[in-house]
């Protein structure tokens, strides 16, 4: 996932229509819920990655639309997964990191 949205050095990132192909199946699948739950169980290196994936997916805008804002607002058991990251120290660094990059956006801040 992550080659796919960053690239490699020896590829270019997908194109939007492959992203957008990825997110959706982020949502249809409830990955994004998945791993952030199990986040203190995947490697170091990894959970950064996560992080990563997360907040690249967040930003994704089509037109005036973030389709992960609408998706997060509409289930905002992701919100209080990554509140509850806290507690725990092993992931309270990458769950903060996600949960900042929501609170950029009133919407979600305001859950």
């Amino acid at each position: 996932m992550k080659n796919m949205l960053y690239g490699t050095g020896e590829a270019e990132p997908q194109n939007e229509i492959v992203v957008a192909q990825l997110a959706q199946e982020l949502y249809n699948s409830n990955l994004l819920l998945l791993l952030i739950q199990n986040l203190n169980k995947i490697e170091f290196e990894s959970k950064k990655d996560v992080a990563q994936i997360f907040n690249n997916v967040l930003r994704r805008q089509i037109g005036t639309r973030t389709p992960t804002v609408e998706y997060i607002m509409a289930h905002p058991d992701i919100l209080f997964t990554l509140m509850r990251g806290y507690e725990h120290q092993e992931i309270a660094l990458n769950c903060g990191t996600m949960l900042r990059e929501c609170c950029r956006y009133e919407t979600l801040a305001k859950i």
